[in-house]
Parts: structure tokens; C-alpha cells; sequence
């Protein structure tokens, strides 16, 4: 497995990242994404998305101490994978 990107979430929307994912692709099968700051409200969009991209995903709305918790979001974040 490889951690592929582990960014706060407006970092990994950005240029810079988004052409590193694509100048290194990993298949999705050893892939992981881990991000954070993810806005509340898209955080089921995003598990959604990266879900097809990695097969290891985290995101949390955290900004500070996301390995300690979980975050308001884990709802949201766990729903994700229940849905298409």
C-alpha cells in the first residue's frame, strides 16, 4: 500500500497536487488518501470520489489533531461507503 496523497483537502484540489497524482499513478488497489479540512458538507462527495481512485481512504473536516478523533463528520464519512 501506498499513501498517495495525504494533503488538507484544498491543497489536494489544487494544480500542484493534482498533477503529481497524475505524473505518479498508483493503481487503486495499493492507493491511499488521507485528507483533511475537508468541508462538512462534502465530505460523503469526496469519500465518494477518492473511493474510486484509492482503495485506503480517510476525510475529516479536522483542521488540528485528526489522528486523535474522528471528527463531527464520521457520520458522513462512513455513509459514504454505503452509497454509490
Amino acid at each position: 500500500m501506498i499513501i498517495t496523497c495525504e494533503e488538507p483537502h484544498s491543497r489536494y484540489q489544487g494544480d500542484e497536487v493534482q498533477k503529481r497524482l497524475k505524473d505518479y499513478h498508483y493503481e487503486q488497489r495499493r492507493s491511499g488518501y488521507m485528507l483533511s479540512a475537508v468541508p462538512s458538507a462534502e465530505v460523503g462527495r469526496v469519500v465518494r470520489e477518492l473511493r474510486h481512485r484509492g482503495a485506503y481512504v480517510f476525510a475529516t473536516s479536522l483542521v488540528d489533531d485528526f489522528y486523535e478523533s474522528f471528527g463531527d463528520c464520521w457520520g458522513d464519512f462512513v455513509g459514504a461507503f454505503e452509497s454509490d
